[in-house]
Parts: C-alpha cells; sequence; structure tokens
C-alpha cells in the first residue's frame, strides 16, 4: 500500500487535478491523503464535497498552516493514530501532474531496492515545466556546501533522455519525494524548523547518518506548476521566500557543515548586496536581521 500526502493551501483546483492525474494511473493499492493547511475553512469544505466522497482519497484538516514539513508531518501522524498501514509514501506538492505508470514505476523501483538490500530509501523522479512540454524543472538535486545553495540538475534543460540513467543526486526535488516506511519508522519526519526551502536536504542527510541512501527514478514523470505559493523571480520574490533562503542557509550550515559558515556567510552576504543594489535598501536591512538571528540566537 502507497500512502500518497498532498498538502493543500488554498490551492483548490490544482489539488483536485492532482488527484483526477492519480486516479488515471494503473496502480491501484493507494490511497490519498489531502492535508489542507488553509486557514478559511472553507477551502476544506470545498475540497471535502469534491473528491473527500472518492473510495481513493481521504481529506483532513490541519488546525494551522506551520508550513511544507508540519502539514506533511501532521498527514504521517494521522496515519499512526488511525493505525492505517502503508508500505511506502508518496509525498507530493498539490500543483503537480502524474503522467503514466509513474507510481507503478516509484513502487517497482523501491521493492528491487529492498530485495538487493541497497540501502536506498528515498527516491525522487523527473520533474517537468508545466505548459513547456518536454521542459524539465529538474531529476534532483546537488548542494554546494560551501555556499549553502542548492541547484536543479536538468533544470530548462530538453529531456532528450540524456538522464534515462541511474544520475547521482544529493537529495530528491520536494515536489515528489517517494519514501519507505523503514525510512519514517527509523529517521522520522520532516525537519519542521524552516518552513520552506531545505526541508528535503535535511531530511535525506539525517538519514545517510543512519545508513539511509538515496535514489532517482526516470521512468517517474511528473508536471510542476512551479511557484504557485510564492513569486520565484530572482529579484521579486516574496519576503518570506526570500527569509526563508537566507535563514536555511545559516542553519543547516550550523547542522550539518559548520566549517563552512564562514565562506557561507560571504556569499549569503553576497546575495543581499545584490538586493541593494536592485534598490531594495528596506529589504536589505531586513534580511541582514534575519541573517544575524540564524546566525546568533536561533537553535535547530
Amino acid at each position: 500500500m502507497t500512502i500518497i500526502i498532498i498538502v493543500n493551501y488554498k490551492g483548490n483546483e490544482d489539488t483536485k487535478e492532482c488527484v483526477d492525474s492519480i486516479i488515471s494511473q494503473k496502480w491501484s493499492d493507494y490511497k490519498i491523503l489531502i492535508v489542507d493547511n488553509s486557514i478559511d475553512p472553507f477551502y476544506f469544505q470545498d475540497l471535502y464535497k469534491s473528491v473527500g466522497c472518492l473510495d481513493e482519497v481521504i481529506c483532513i484538516k490541519s488546525p494551522k498552516n506551520e508550513g511544507f514539513a508540519a502539514g506533511n508531518n501532521f498527514g504521517i501522524e494521522y496515519l499512526e493514530k488511525n493505525s492505517i498501514s502503508y508500505d511506502y509514501l508518496w509525498f507530493l506538492n498539490n500543483d503537480t501532474l502524474v503522467l503514466k505508470d509513474s507510481l507503478t514505476n516509484f513502487v517497482e523501483r523501491m521493492r528491487r531496492e529492498s530485495l538487493n538490500n541497497s540501502g536506498i530509501h528515498i527516491l525522487g523522479g523527473k520533474l517537468y515545466r508545466f505548459s513547456e512540454g518536454n521542459i524539465l524543472q529538474g531529476v534532483g538535486g546537488r548542494y554546494s556546501k560551501y555556499r549553502a545553495v542548492a541547484k536543479h540538475i536538468g533544470d530548462g534543460v530538453v529531456d532528450t533522455g540524456q538522464f534515462d540513467n541511474d544520475v547521482c543526486i544529493d537529495y530528491p526535488i520536494g515536489a515528489s519525494m517517494f519514501v519507505s516506511k523503514k525510512f519514517i519508522d527509523s529517521v522520522g519526519g520532516m525537519y519542521e524548523g524552516f518552513f520552506l526551502y531545505f526541508e528535503e536536504l535535511d531530511w535525506v542527510l539525517r538519514g545517510e547518518r543512519l545508513g539511509f541512501k538515496v535514489g532517482y527514478e526516470y521512468s517517474v514523470r511528473v508536471i510542476h506548476k512551479e511557484g504557485r505559493s510564492t513569486d520565484n523571480s530572482n529579484r521579486f520574490k516574496s519576503f518570506i521566500a526570500d527569509s526563508c533562503q537566507v535563514r536555511n542557509r545559516i542553519i543547516i550550515t550550523k547542522k550539518y557543515y559548520r566549517k563552512y559558515l564562514l565562506s557561507v556567510l560571504f556569499f549569503v552576504e553576497l546575495t543581499l548586496i545584490k538586493r541593494l543594489l536592485y534598490g531594495e535598501i528596506k529589504r536589505f536591512y531586513m534580511l541582514n536581521k534575519v541573517l544575524c538571528r540564524a546566525l546568533f540566537k536561533e537553535h535547530y
């Protein structure tokens, strides 16, 4: 049994389309658990009426919105409290569309890894940009501990089959992560202190400390309407997204790569200076406050 956890925040239409794409899959041994993070009860009521009546779907309401990780963890806790058994969890963004046989391919790959005792218990796949044909958002991520910057492998590249092999990734892209129950039982849920960004990398790094590995399955294909909850343009991204990036680059470095902290501080400050050059003076000072707080006051 696979449980597909989808966190919804005021994205009902996207969530409904995502559910429709999952239901069209051939694989039948699954349930969809929708966690509604919206504060306004209208969104939950609307979801419950439209997809909550389906046999494959369970809709639950989170008491408050505490971010991506907390929403997913709330779903995991619901499964445990209600003794709902599963073999795998697929964490899927609500603004995604699952393409043919992707669920089947994830399950079959994870079963092979278990038989081979490879240590791989968390998988990613191909993500495509919405309305851009065969252009990739990425197949996984690579992380620079010197700069505390993550980069999607294959971002903006036309998929010609060049990634149809065992690509080495540092982490799966958070919009689509397939995880075994053994990983959940051993590592636990996602760290909730980030709110946005770095959750998947932190999860993988925690797993690596316990001997778990990450893998990539190229036959899994998901379309992602990237950035529906935040404006991801480099210059004008939302302050929430901006501050989370600055803060979390420091937090994850303090947590795993402390000897690179000076290097990371240099590159973070360089990013903030660019804001100043763009004339965003107020944001420059506000983000420096976020940086100082993360550096001296925040603990993980």
